[in-house]
């Protein structure tokens, strides 16, 4: 069996903690990728066994390290690379879900002023608001007994998961709920 390819290997969730404040991306084999908590959608793909993240301003490059995490390690602006100093470099640390776990796929149902839905597919999830189809590329992690759920217009969201199976949303736009909302597990 041969061995996965740089792409096959980024691809996932991965946390950076700056200054106390945590920041989450996910990385997806489309070349598409989100930041939380600005919501930020980028390009990425892989040149010469790097990273490069396409941002409107610049390209970072990253490094695929031995333990999957990443790390900075030049800039590239109007063509021109200029390597990172090694003060100024941070790690992107990967993040080990239990995505895998059908446990957690379903479809979750909740109100708050409108029905919403949450459907957990293996690989991703879709989020409506009343009938509408609120968010379709949405992507989660499981982590410590918690969902933690990224889309573009969705934001991140974090649930609690009960001990039933239901989720208990807790975290709305990086902000603790008032009033969490709780969500049965209908299938």
């Amino acid at each position: 069996m041969g061995c996965a390819s740089t792409k096959d290997r980024v691809v996932g969730f991965y946390e950076l903690t700056r200054e106390g404040e945590a920041f989450r991306t996910v990385f997806l084999d489309s070349g598409e990728m989100y930041s939380i908590p600005e919501a930020e959608e980028e390009r990425w793909k892989t040149v010469n066994g790097q990273i490069h993240v396409a941002t409107d301003r610049k390209i970072i490059v990253l490094r695929l390290n031995p333990d999957r995490s990443l790390t900075n390690i030049a800039e590239i602006h109007d063509g021109k690379r200029t390597d990172t100093p090694k003060k100024d470099r941070y790690a992107l640390r990967r993040i080990k879900s239990d995505t895998s776990s059908d446990k957690f796929v379903g479809t979750y149902m909740g109100w708050e002023s409108v029905a919403l839905k949450i459907v957990l597919h293996k690989n991703g999830a879709n989020v409506w608001e009343g009938t509408d189809l609120y968010d379709d590329k949405c992507w989660y992690v499981i982590i410590g007994g918690k969902i933690d759920i990224i889309g573009p217009r969705l934001g991140h969201q974090v649930f609690n998961i009960e001990s039933n199976g239901d989720l208990k949303w807790i975290v709305e736009e990086g902000r603790e709920k008032s009033e969490p909302v709780s969500f049965k597990k209908i299938k």
